[in-house]
């Protein structure tokens, strides 16, 4: 992947991820795409995750590119410059497609 394009098309219903979400520790694991939008996502809870065997998940909005640093199958995007602190939010690694 080398462009917020080629990650929204790598995001489908059914694609395994593995987040690594560094804001909320919580959140990180491995994930399957429930939903994608035209500016969204819906992972599902990692497992070992209070809400996980519900079958709902949590959404993210899709990113702006200048907030993404691409390697790879591996994506990590940066914090919103509106939280008023810098670091990255989360790494999300392709690690598993449907086709």
């Amino acid at each position: 992947m080398k462009t917020v394009a080629d990650l929204k098309r790598a995001m489908k219903v059914g694609t395994v991820v593995h987040v690594e979400n560094h804001a909320y520790p919580s959140l990180t694991g491995n994930r399957t795409v429930l939903v994608s939008q035209s500016n969204r996502w819906c992972l599902s809870f990692p497992e070992g995750h209070p809400k996980a065997a519900d079958g709902e998940g949590s959404w993210l909005d899709i990113p702006k590119a200048k907030t993404c640093q691409f390697n790879g199958n591996r994506v990590t995007i940066a914090r919103d410059e509106r939280w008023g602190d810098a670091g990255p939010f989360c790494t999300i690694t392709i690690t598993d497609q449907t086709d």
